[in-house]
């Protein structure tokens, strides 16, 4: 409904999975394997950009799920570089 109403009001849409811990991707791909699947058919249906980064070691994280110190700015200029391409 999110990506519905956001389109009728005509707003860009990118949907980003944030880097994590491979330990805790491991967790998350055998509880929900199809993840990536989903949200890429999601992305597909609505014509909108789907980024994967959930296993980028580029950014580290502090405690496996959250960006650490100065990562997060790092994170934020990366995605701040894709939306400047989609323009």
């Amino acid at each position: 409904k999110t990506i519905e109403w956001l389109n009728s009001v005509n707003k860009k849409i990118i949907l980003v999975r944030t880097p994590i811990a491979n330990e805790l991707l491991e967790v998350e791909n055998a509880n929900w394997p199809d993840f990536n699947k989903e949200i890429q058919s999601i992305a597909a249906s609505y014509r909108i950009k789907y980024y994967d980064f959930s296993s980028d070691t580029t950014f580290k994280t502090q405690d496996g799920s959250h960006l650490g110190f100065g990562e997060g700015n790092k994170f934020s200029r990366k995605i701040g570089e894709l939306i400047k391409q989609l323009k």
